[in-house]
């Protein structure tokens, strides 16, 4: 896991003009007194040797920890001159990165563009060839905090059904564990090298990307699915025409599913675009404004886990209403059993929520309502894919 501090730091020094020797401080928000840090090493070639100040132009809060317990581990790459992929950056800011690790599972970091950064003359120089072993032992710390990751793709995978010629819904799901193995080390990659030029030769190497993934999707032939998709819908009209007497009025042809038609664009499902509309209506509820004068777990639970329901069902759906040939019915169960998942806890920090003084109880029964909309619609629409797949 990767935490940032970046936005906890009014400003900074780094010493390395020893040898061999890193010291400094750091400015906290909210904090008058310095926290001082030593480490063993050397920055890399644009700070080594010298003294450098860091300033912070947007300094906001601190994350929640105790920084003085973290300024240990260890030492990974030191530098403010990452080398980017982007072709400029606004002066007078640089690109800082200093990493760090107190516990083979944890990466800590201070970095980004919004540092303005002062050095000194360097007292000593590394040479090109120091650098890069310093570059190289940076990479190698790095991979040895991601093994646990790697691990953990290597036991989703082999728990893959490779053997099966036609996946079942929990076959899916087991390949959704794995998605969710390389996703995670996906997303520490890209913490680390997300910027720099370096990403596409990292991916390459970590991600296995230059080898082709051999599994059931390679012989994956659509489903003769649309006419029987259609039917039901027309069905349901069918029906609801029935009870309002139209019946024998002409219509369009019935489509593969009640999409909306958003003002920008492509189609939602309407499940999906009530999770947008409740979303929306928790974020102006809620903004980060508030989140940060309200330290509220159960809120924060409350307020992340309807985000992450609205991702994933978007997600889930997505694309489903363009082309119902080309649907996987159990793929698209294994994932909304996931989006299932994200509302249990939703509801129960809900339910802490009620002694809040922000939530009234007429909020608090409105959301309630909803996630219990939402649960019921999703089982059903669970329960057509099985029917059709």
């Amino acid at each position: 896991m990767t935490i940032h501090l970046e936005s906890g730091v009014e400003r900074g020094e780094i010493d390395n003009r020893t040898r061999g020797e890193i010291r400094g401080r750091l400015w906290l928000v909210q904090r008058p007194e310095p926290v001082e840090f030593r480490w063993e090493g050397n920055c890399r070639r644009d700070l080594a040797g010298r003294l450098t100040r860091f300033t912070h132009l947007t300094p906001t809060v601190l994350p929640l920890l105790e920084p003085t317990e973290c300024l240990n581990g260890v030492l990974g790459d030191w530098t403010a001159d990452v080398p980017l992929a982007l072709a400029h950056l606004p002066p007078p800011a640089r690109w800082l990165s200093l990493e760090w690790y107190p516990d083979p599972q944890i990466r800590m970091v201070i970095q980004g563009n919004a540092f303005q950064v002062e050095r000194s003359e360097p007292q000593w120089r590394l040479t090109s060839a120091e650098d890069e072993q310093l570059r190289r032992a940076g990479r190698k710390i790095f991979q040895t905090y991601l093994q646990p990751l790697n691990d953990a793709i290597d036991q989703a995978r082999a728990a893959e059904p490779r053997h099966k010629e036609v996946w079942d819904e929990f076959d899916y799901e087991l390949n959704l564990r794995t998605l969710d193995a390389v996703r995670a080390k996906c997303v520490e990659v890209f913490e680390k090298y997300g910027l720099s030029e370096e990403l596409p030769e990292v991916l390459g190497e970590e991600l296995d990307w230059h080898q082709d993934y051999e599994g059931p999707y390679d012989q994956f032939e659509p489903e003769p699915v649309r006419v029987e998709l259609e039917r039901h819908v027309g069905q349901e009209e069918q029906e609801e025409q029935e009870e309002d007497g139209t019946e024998d009025r002409p219509g369009p042809r019935p489509q593969a599913a009640d999409w909306i038609h958003p003002p920008m664009g492509g189609v939602s499902h309407p499940i999906a675009q009530r999770c947008e509309q409740l979303w929306a209506g928790v974020e102006r509820a809620f903004p980060r404004s508030f989140l940060r004068e309200h330290v509220d777990a159960q809120l924060l639970q409350f307020v992340a886990g309807i985000h992450r329901l609205n991702t994933h069902l978007a997600a889930s759906l997505a694309g489903v209403g363009e082309d119902p040939q080309q649907i996987r019915f159990l793929a698209l169960v294994a994932r909304l059993k996931r989006c299932l998942d994200e509302v249990n806890p939703i509801a129960a920090a809900l339910q802490e929520l009620q002694s809040r003084p922000y939530l009234t109880p007429a909020a608090s029964r409105q959301y309630h309502s909803e996630l219990q909309t939402l649960r019921e619609e999703i089982l059903n629409l669970m329960n057509l894919f099985r029917r059709l797949a």
